[in-house]
């Protein structure tokens, strides 16, 4: 009799662990290999007489696969994809607010590339974005030192050595480059656009102040609010900025906050550039700033 339960017993914990085993596939399937996506950069292209020039700084790259969001990838990307099949991919290209890493953001003027792949296990799909601005992108300021006509004139404190000049040696691009030079005697110059403006952010929050430079010092950036009233000076709100470089660079400089918190009649895109002193109080004896290409876009 216990002989006939134990083996009964046996049997019952035998069908057990195969039907546990079975479920385990079940809960626990083999895991599908991923296709992957490779992204090396963005290929941007602008129409230069409405749009001005087509240097860019894109870092990331933000991922949507048929409607769902795979994250932000440095570039250059291998994305990896578990979707099989016919799949609507979406790439946006992303920079770096204030030219700062701890702050990615897609950058809102950019049209999003969109393509149709199918996609398959363990399948590599090289993919180069091809992008331009969108089509209701107003340029307030396209300044790219080309010609004679300068838009950065007005010398609000500084100038002793002169304000923007044109650099023709060591242009960014093109015939050349605004060039400020600083001295030990008048280490600090501000210059604002003869243009004024408002309403920048009537239509939609996002306004951007792109540039390329090349400085010896530090310059900050931003706007310079005015309320339309006898003796007004004007209210200088210079918050972005960067450092030295000793090579050209890319920045995009994002204007939305300050013109968001604070409502002035009109504004005008202002910078300063300054020499620093030293940790010992001294100072360089000169200082030369290079800028390129600034843009103020908004919609």
């Amino acid at each position: 009799m216990t002989n006939s339960l134990n083996k009964a017993y046996a049997r019952i914990f035998s069908l057990l662990l195969v039907a546990s085993l079975a479920n385990c596939d079940v809960i626990n399937p083999e895991e599908q290999s991923p296709s992957i996506l490779s992204v090396t950069e963005f290929e941007f292209q602008t129409d230069p007489l409405k749009e001005g020039s087509a240097s860019s700084k894109i870092t990331e790259v933000w991922v949507t696969v048929n409607q769902e969001f795979l994250g932000a990838y440095p570039l250059p990307a291998e994305i990896p994809v578990l979707f099989t099949g016919r799949a609507t991919v979406r790439l946006e290209a992303g920079i770096r607010d204030n030219g700062i890493s701890s702050t990615p953001e897609i950058y809102p003027f950019f049209i999003p590339f969109e393509t149709e792949i199918d996609l398959l296990p363990e399948q590599r799909y090289e993919v180069r974005p091809q992008i331009r601005y969108q089509n209701n992108v107003n340029f307030g300021i396209i300044e790219d030192f080309e010609d004679g006509n300068r838009i950065f004139a007005e010398v609000i404190t500084g100038g002793l050595n002169g304000g923007i000049s044109i650099a023709e040696t060591d242009a960014f691009e093109g015939s050349g480059s605004g060039r400020i030079v600083l001295k030990r005697e008048e280490p600090v110059i501000e210059i604002a656009s003869t243009l004024r403006f408002s309403g920048l952010n009537a239509r939609s929050p996002f306004v951007y102040l792109e540039l390329n430079y090349k400085s010896e010092v530090p310059v900050v950036f931003g706007i310079i609010g005015h309320n339309i009233v006898n003796g007004d000076q004007g209210v200088r709100l210079f918050e972005q900025g960067f450092f030295s470089n000793a090579e050209w660079n890319k920045i995009y400089f994002n204007l939305s906050p300050v013109l968001a918190n604070n409502e002035f009649a009109e504004y005008q895109i202002g910078f300063q550039a300054f020499i620093p002193a030293g940790g010992d109080g001294s100072t360089l004896e000169s200082a030369e700033i290079l800028l390129d290409n600034i843009k103020l876009l908004h919609f």
